[in-house]
């Protein structure tokens, strides 16, 4: 497991323990990767052959903590009973999982031990019996990944996931059986250049580029599905991610943003960005769905000038009061105690080479 809630990005992420079934790659390959470019430069990203987790080491520590005395430095957290978020840098129910079923385990293993957790995926896998039979509305929430509603952008962008189509069912089907389940718009496209709708000096607003990624449709065929929920967060990119979406999109899209930030990312305006979230949190409460906003990447400022657009203004991903088992989060556990475990598990991971 991985503790991410000392990342500059998301500092104050509610669920940031999270857990991947599969490391080294990930067999969808999105062009929009964070992971597939951290990786690839260095040799590690393999697409065609992710590496499985060692799901009986997972299962080894859940003895230890719950059914032991022995001492472990997982067992303050876990006997907290923080959230885990199974998908942070791999899909855990990318094509593999259908031949190991890793995550499958590893689902098992949580409903076991009655521990919470939420399952983020681009996959309709999710949706599957075996899986659903797993999922229990008391302890799981379930994310699912739509970008566009565009199956050939889809494929461009996101390889061998499932169709936005089927997602949307599968999302759906989980809502039928009362799992909380949000759509996330994530990475969110512009539509148009920085500051086409907010700059009053925009120049040649007639002329500018327009990207079909995202369109303003979205919203209303995610609550056509009766899916409650909805998380957008705008994409930052670094300039390699930024010319490897361009490639598979056939289109550059270093004219849509003005100029890239001190960290060398590239980011949309914080004006630009709330237009959009206040038009989608806007279309959201006209379909009676609920709206949030994910400011992974977009930094503190976003935070504070967005947050009275989320439905519960002290968690962004809208979670909580939703799923029984959801009473602790992330912010529990103690600075020092986090960074000890994320060390340890940094260092673990660099001396066997075997995972992340």
């Amino acid at each position: 497991m991985r503790l991410t809630s000392l990342a500059p990005l998301c500092r104050e992420c509610r669920y940031a323990l999270s857990l991947d079934p599969y490391g080294k790659g990930c067999g969808f390959n999105c062009a929009y990767c964070y992971a597939r470019s951290g990786l690839q430069s260095s040799g590690y990203w393999k697409p065609e052959t992710p590496a499985p987790l060692d799901i009986n080491s997972v299962r080894r520590l859940f003895y230890t903590v719950f059914e032991t005395d022995r001492r472990s430095p997982w067992r303050r957290i876990l006997e907290r009973r923080v959230p885990i978020r199974i998908g942070y840098a791999t899909d855990p129910l990318m094509p593999l999982e259908r031949e190991l079923g890793i995550t499958r385990e590893l689902l098992r293993l949580l409903a076991f031990y009655r521990y919470p957790h939420i399952v983020t995926t681009k996959s309709d896998l999710i949706a599957d019996d075996e899986y659903l039979a797993l999922l229990d509305k008391d302890l799981c929430a379930v994310q699912i990944t739509i970008t566009t509603l565009d199956e050939r952008l889809a494929r461009a962008l996101e390889g061998t996931a499932p169709p936005p189509r089927e997602r949307l069912r599968a999302a759906a089907a989980l809502s039928r059986q009362r799992i909380w389940t949000a759509v996330r718009l994530t990475p969110l496209f512009p539509v148009y250049p920085d500051g086409y709708f907010t700059d009053p000096a925009f120049p040649d607003r007639d002329r500018a580029p327009s990207l079909e990624v995202f369109t303003w449709d979205i919203v209303p065929a995610i609550c056509a599905e009766g899916i409650p929920a909805v998380v957008a967060g705008f994409g930052f990119f670094s300039g390699t991610v930024l010319d490897t979406i361009s490639s598979a999109l056939h289109q550059d899209l270093r004219p849509f943003f003005r100029q890239k930030g001190s960290d060398g990312l590239y980011r949309y305006s914080g004006a630009e960005q709330r237009y959009y979230y206040r038009r989608l949190h806007d279309q959201c409460a006209e379909q009676g769905a609920e709206f949030s906003v994910c400011y992974i990447g977009s930094g503190d400022e976003c935070r504070a000038e967005n947050r009275d657009l989320w439905a519960d203004p002290h968690d962004c991903c809208n979670i909580r009061g939703k799923v029984k088992a959801f009473e602790t989060d992330a912010g529990s556990i103690e600075r020092r105690q986090a960074f000890s475990i994320w060390w340890r598990t940094l260092l673990d991971a660099v001396a066997t080479r075997s995972y992340y």
